[in-house]
C-alpha cells in the first residue's frame, strides 16, 4: 500500500512503500503523525493512499536527535481536519447562514465558500436529497457537513481521486449482517428513577426570588405541569442568582436535561468491519433482550510495516428490547415506543396488525348507502368563467359511470406565496462593465520605525568596540533630526593599513550634547597597489574613435573639428544656433 507525496499544488512527486503512519478523523480528532525512511518531506506536501480516505496536508516537521541519530516526524491536518480548519460564517448583517437546494448543490457552496474548490470536488451522490438547513453560528466546516447530512440520514464520504478528494454524502449504514450482533461487547446502565422535578432559583432574595418548576412525566416529556408525585418524584435544585425569568427558564431546562442523562451505554466495536464514521453498529444481549445500537464517531487507522490496521470508537449509542425501546445518547431525553411502534436505531417504525384491520372494517360493515350511487367518476371539462359569473356543473354519461364537468369564475388574484426553495446555481452570466473607483480609504496607520544609522563627521575617540561610553556634539551628527535612543552612529578614522569603521548607540540625548556606546567596530583594509595599466587613447583619438564617419558633431565653436582632432569634416547649413559638421572621412 503505497504512500503517495505530492507537492502543494497536487502534483506527484514520490511513492513510498516503507512508511510508518497514524491518522485519526471524526470526533475530537482529524490529524495525523507520519515517519518516511529516508525522505525529505516539505510543509504544505500533501500525502495519499489512492483510493482511500486516507491523506492529508503536512503541516509541522519534528526531528528529535537521539546518540547522533535523527527521527523525523511529519505532522498535519487530514482531510477531515482541512475541513474542521473553516469556518462557517453567517453573511453580512444576517445572524445565521441558510442554503436550501439540493446535497450536493449546498455541499459545494460551502466548499466554494471556504476556499477548498481547489482541493475537493462533490459528487452527484444523495442528489435526490432536498434541504434547508440554517448552520449554527461560526461553526467548523466538518462539523456543520456532519451536522447537516446526520438530519437526512446521510454520512459525509471522502476518497482520494488523482489530485482531488472527492466529497460524497452517503446513506447511513447499520451494520449487522456482516458481524454477530451477539459478540459485540456492552455495558449499559439504564436509569428508573432519574430527577423529574427541578426547581430553578433565579434573581432576588426570599419571598421575592425567582423560582420556576420544570416536571416531565412518565414518557419523558418536560412542561410545567408536575403528573409524578409521591414516592415517583424526585426533586433537585439549581441555582443562577442573577438570572431573570426568561434567562432562568431556558437555562434550567438545559440543567433539567444534563441531570436526567444518567442512563449510559458504551460499546466496544469489534475490529475488522468495513464503516465509516457515521455508520452504526448494532449489538444483542440474549439473556434481557436489549439490543444496542452505536454510532461510529471516529476512526483510526495505522500503518506499519506495510499493514494496515484499522480500529473505531463509538459515540452516540441506543438501546431497546422487545417491548417499549427507548433511546440514550449524548444528550436530551429518553424516548419511548408506544403500541404498535418501534424505536430502532433513532428510527420510529409502525406495525398495522390484523386486528387493527379487522376492527376497521368492522366499524364501516354495513355503512353502503342506499338507493342510486355512482360507482365510476371522472372529471371532463373545468372551465374559466368570467369574473363574477355562477359556478356551473354538470353530469353526463348512463348509468352509474358519470362525467363531471365544472365551470368556474375567475377569482381575484390572490396573495403572494411564500418564497419558494432555492433552485440550482445558474450558469455564470457575462462579466459586467467595470465599475467606478470607490471612494478613498483611510489612511493607514504608521508602521513601526525602521532601523537608523547616521555618520559623524569626525573621529569620536576609542575603536567603538570595546563598550566605551562617549560624549559628542549632537551638530557633528548628520543628519541629526529625529535623532533617537538606539539610534546607530558610525564614524571613520584613517590607519596606515586601511580605514576603521566604529558603531556606536544612542544612549541618552541632552540639548546639543550626545552620549554614545560603542558597540562594534570594522576594518576595511588597503589592498596593495595594482600594476600599472595600459597606456590610454589620447583625446584626438578617443574623439575620433567616438565620432566614426557618419557622425554629427554640434558645437559653438566656429573651429572645423579636423583642425583640433583630426578627419575630415564638412559644416551643414542649420537654423540652430551654433555649427554642425559632419564627418566624411
Amino acid at each position: 500500500m503505497d504512500l503517495i507525496v505530492t507537492d502543494a499544488t497536487g502534483k506527484p512527486v514520490a511513492s513510498h512503500a516503507s512508511y510508518t503512519l497514524d491518522l485519526a478523523f471524526g470526533s475530537g480528532e482529524n490529524d495525523f503523525d507520519l515517519q518516511v525512511e529516508d525522505a525529505a518531506l516539505k510543509a504544505g506536501s500533501r500525502i495519499m493512499i489512492d483510493g482511500t480516505e486516507y491523506g492529508g496536508i503536512i503541516d509541522d516537521t519534528d526531528v528529535d536527535v537521539d546518540g547522533g541519530l535523527s527521527t523525523v516526524t511529519w505532522h498535519g491536518r487530514d482531510w477531515h481536519g482541512v475541513l474542521a480548519s473553516k469556518i462557517i460564517e453567517p453573511d453580512r448583517n444576517n445572524d445565521y447562514l441558510t442554503l436550501s437546494g439540493t446535497i450536493p448543490v449546498i455541499m459545494r457552496t460551502l466548499v466554494s465558500r471556504a476556499g477548498l474548490q481547489g482541493l475537493f470536488t462533490v459528487t452527484e451522490a444523495s442528489a435526490d436529497h432536498k434541504t434547508t438547513c440554517q448552520f449554527d453560528r461560526y461553526v467548523d466546516l466538518y462539523s456543520g457537513l456532519v451536522k447537516m447530512l446526520r438530519a437526512s440520514g446521510l454520512k459525509l464520504r471522502l476518497r482520494n481521486d488523482g489530485d482531488k478528494v472527492a466529497m460524497s454524502a452517503m446513506p447511513v449504514r447499520t451494520i449487522g449482517d456482516s458481524i454477530d450482533s451477539d459478540l459485540i461487547d456492552f455495558t449499559a446502565k439504564q436509569a428508573a428513577h432519574p430527577i423529574n422535578h427541578l426547581i430553578c432559583l433565579g434573581k432576588g432574595e426570599l419571598k421575592d426570588r425567582t423560582v420556576i418548576h420544570w416536571y416531565a412525566d412518565a414518557n419523558g416529556t418536560f412542561s410545567h405541569t408536575q403528573t409524578l408525585k409521591g414516592l415517583d418524584e424526585c426533586t433537585a435544585t439549581y441555582e443562577l442568582s442573577n438570572a431573570e425569568a426568561d434567562e432562568l427558564e431556558d437555562k434550567g431546562r438545559q440543567k433539567f436535561q444534563e441531570l436526567r442523562n444518567t442512563s449510559t451505554i458504551d460499546v466496544d466495536i469489534p475490529d475488522g468491519i468495513d464503516a465509516d464514521v457515521g455508520d452504526l453498529v448494532t449489538g444483542r444481549d440474549n439473556n434481557t433482550g436489549l439490543v444496542v445500537t452505536a454510532e461510529i464517531s471516529k476512526k483510526i487507522v495505522k500503518v506499519s510495516g506495510g499493514v494496515l490496521t484499522v480500529t473505531y470508537e463509538s459515540g452516540g449509542a441506543s438501546a431497546g428490547g422487545n417491548s417499549g425501546e427507548s433511546s440514550i445518547g449524548d444528550g436530551g431525553h429518553a424516548y419511548y415506543a408506544g403500541a404498535g411502534l418501534k424505536l430502532d436505531a433513532w428510527t420510529f417504525s409502525a406495525d398495522v396488525t390484523r386486528n387493527d384491520i379487522d376492527s376497521l372494517n368492522n366499524a364501516l360493515s354495513g355503512k353502503q348507502p342506499k338507493g342510486d350511487y355512482i360507482t365510476g367518476l371522472k372529471i371532463g371539462s373545468v372551465a374559466t368563467l368570467a369574473p363574477g359569473a355562477q359556478a356551473s356543473a354538470s353530469l353526463t354519461g348512463a348509468g352509474s359511470d358519470k362525467t363531471l364537468n365544472l365551470g368556474l369564475p375567475k377569482g381575484d388574484q390572490g396573495s403572494q406565496g411564500e418564497k419558494g426553495d432555492k433552485g440550482d446555481t445558474g450558469p455564470q452570466g457575462a462579466t459586467g462593465a467595470t465599475g467606478a473607483t470607490g471612494a478613498k480609504g483611510p489612511t493607514g496607520a504608521t508602521g513601526p520605525r525602521g532601523l537608523s544609522l547616521r555618520k559623524f563627521n569626525g573621529d569620536i575617540d576609542g575603536s567603538g568596540g570595546g563598550g566605551e561610553v562617549r560624549k559628542i556634539a549632537l551638530s557633528g551628527i548628520q543628519p541629526n533630526g529625529n535623532l533617537q535612543v538606539g539610534d546607530t552612529i558610525f564614524d571613520q578614522h584613517q590607519r596606515t593599513d586601511g580605514l576603521e569603521l566604529g558603531f556606536w548607540q544612542v544612549t541618552a540625548i541632552n540639548g546639543s550634547d550626545v552620549t554614545v556606546k560603542g558597540v562594534g567596530s570594522y576594518v576595511v583594509y588597503k589592498g596593495p597597489k595594482g600594476d600599472k595599466g595600459d597606456n590610454g587613447m589620447s583625446v584626438s583619438q578617443a574623439f575620433i574613435a567616438a565620432h566614426p564617419v557618419g557622425s554629427l558633431y554640434w558645437t559653438t565653436s566656429t573651429a572645423n573639428p579636423g583642425t583640433t582632432y583630426g578627419g575630415t569634416w564638412k559644416e551643414c547649413g542649420t537654423t540652430l544656433p551654433g555649427h554642425i559638421y559632419q564627418r566624411t572621412a
